[in-house]
């Protein structure tokens, strides 16, 4: 249940919880096709997210764990956020980290996140 939850937070956090960090803007390229060169970028970023999410999965459930939140929700519940400003805290660190994990398995990879979304789109 605790695994679930981490990973729907996980979710939620990838896709509302950070901001958008500035970086290039892509530019598709002006046929639309995925070139080999992006694929390979993509997939080399897509394995490196992969095993980042399974890490960072566990500092959920440690976090989960260590302040006793049943659900996720509870951080958006305002009297849990007034009594426990330390949890808050904890929780805003690992979302900084997960940004910054992010942010460097797209740079490794040699791509922006803006291209990584366009490749993923491109190729499903």
């Amino acid at each position: 249940m605790v695994q679930r939850l981490a990973t729907i937070g996980l979710a939620v956090l990838m896709v509302a919880g950070c901001k958008k960090q500035e970086q290039t803007k892509f530019t598709p390229p002006p046929d639309g096709k995925v070139t080999k060169e992006l694929a390979d970028k993509y997939i080399k970023a897509a394995k490196a997210l992969e095993l980042a999410i399974a890490r960072h999965q566990t500092y959920i459930r440690d976090f989960m764990r260590r302040f006793k939140v049943d659900s996720l929700s509870q951080l958006q519940d305002t009297a849990f956020i007034r009594e426990h400003p330390e949890a808050m805290d904890a929780w805003q660190r690992l979302q900084r980290r997960w940004k910054e994990t992010e942010q460097d398995a797209y740079r490794r990879a040699g791509l922006t996140e803006d291209a990584f979304n366009w490749i993923g789109m491109a190729l499903g």
